[in-house]
């Protein structure tokens, strides 16, 4: 067994904790009252921006990230929010969606190359920033995917055509925080 292999790592993301001023679950609740489709998805227990998707560190190198981390200064950051959408496409929309308006891409860059020279591996692409409101609730193995192409084309036309589901909208997020959540069961801690 080689040193590499032998040594433990952490498996993690990297998010951006919204403040909870009610106003994310009020719109939820909003949706799932007035738009049938809506009641096919869980609400997204935890709504948060991702910053940087699944990685893992060794995790010795575990310290050095977090400051790295300390360092980006996105709390208390206000950020519109731009429109309603889904993921990973119209025909399966895993999740419902709050677009937003932030360039992450500085950001992204410094964590990207922190990660790799700490010999860490980025197992996931960074998509568009948002706020996930909802999760289909059927899982299938490690993917998600919609119940039925019916409910999934019914879902995006409400989503897509009905302006009116931003009128409800908060408009924008504020960043509480930012901090590396780990996957327990992944990592060798």
């Amino acid at each position: 067994m080689s040193s590499q292999n032998s040594r433990s790592s952490i498996h993690a993301y990297i998010t951006a904790t919204i403040q909870d001023d009610g106003k994310l679950q009020s719109y939820r609740d909003y949706l799932l009252s007035r738009y049938s489709p809506f009641q096919k998805y869980e609400k997204h227990p935890d709504p948060h921006i991702t910053i940087m998707p699944e990685f893992a560190i060794p995790s010795i190198e575990f310290h050095e990230l977090t400051q790295v981390v300390s360092s980006l200064n996105l709390e208390s950051r206000i950020i519109p929010i731009t429109g309603i959408g889904v993921y990973p496409s119209a025909q399966y929309p895993r999740v419902i969606l709050l677009d937003i308006d932030i360039d992450l891409n500085h950001e992204r860059r410094k964590l990207t190359e922190t990660i790799t020279e700490l010999g860490g591996m980025i197992y996931t692409d960074p998509v568009n920033p948002h706020v996930t409101l909802f999760q289909d609730t059927v899982k299938t193995g490690m993917n998600r995917f919609p119940t039925s192409v019916d409910n999934a084309t019914v879902l995006s036309e409400e989503i897509y055509r009905q302006r009116q589901l931003l009128d409800q909208a908060p408009r924008s997020v504020t960043v509480e925080y930012v901090d590396i959540r780990y996957d327990e069961s992944k990592s060798d801690i």
